[in-house]
């Protein structure tokens, strides 16, 4: 789209717990994310952007109770937030397929606005699309990168964090090739690291990290490790 995520220009329209994700931001007049919703009342909504950089709307908007993450500023033409609006990673799922869910301690948890009522879960209104529902023990969610490049005969480091409702998690994993072990890890924290020399004949490979709770759920994750020729600097 010429706008970038969206382009809307509707007086009065509103704009409810939605989710909106912004994957390439464009360049136009400074890198407008979400272009025009001029007119527009926004509540409880989370602009996210993968980039980074840039603005999140043309003019300033009725906002209050949103999240915005990855903007270098909200507005092309000046403004401020709205009262309740939040600056921060909402703290996503992610992943691939990218998943809109939120993750235990985020900060879009119980701070909508909360003249719109209750989540289905009777706390107080989540931003974003889906709420995260506090009535069940949720499954452990591998949070780390799906895809990292490996150096054919260089050392390969992979840190594997996983997120849960506050217990320990364990860490453990599946194809992983004999050069490469465990060499730190934390199930109070939930993170371990594994790290080993790569030959220099490596092909390309997968393997999958599997987050375990105290109450035996589990979640896992595949990893793709295209391996290059080449030294990968990580920043």
């Amino acid at each position: 789209a010429q706008f970038g995520a969206a382009q809307i220009n509707c007086e009065g329209s509103r704009f409810f717990n939605n989710t909106f994700l912004d994957h390439n931001v464009l360049a136009y007049r400074g890198r407008v994310g979400f272009h025009d919703f001029h007119g527009a009342i926004l509540r409880n909504n989370i602009f996210y952007n993968h980039d980074h950089g840039g603005v999140a709307f043309e003019r300033p908007v009725d906002s209050d109770y949103n999240c915005f993450f990855g903007f270098d500023s909200l507005y092309a033409e000046g403004g401020e937030p709205g009262e309740h609006d939040i600056l921060i990673d909402p703290l996503l799922v992610g992943g691939n397929p990218f998943a809109c869910d939120l993750l235990f301690g985020s900060p879009c948890i119980d701070a909508g606005d909360p003249e719109l009522g209750p989540d289905p879960d009777g706390s107080l209104k989540d931003i974003g699309a889906r709420f995260f529902d506090q009535r069940i023990d949720h499954d452990p969610v591998v949070i780390s990168p799906w895809i990292q490049y490996c150096g054919s005969g260089r050392d390969f480091t992979y840190v594997v964090r996983a997120v849960d409702d506050g217990e320990i998690t364990e860490i453990s994993y599946q194809g992983l090739p004999d050069w490469l072990n465990v060499t730190e890890e934390n199930p109070e924290d939930g993170w371990s690291v594994i790290s080993g020399n790569a030959p220099e004949d490596q092909e390309d490979f997968e393997f999958t990290v599997i987050a375990t709770d105290e109450n035996d759920n589990d979640g896992t994750m595949n990893i793709i490790i295209p391996c290059r020729d080449a030294t990968f600097l990580k920043g």
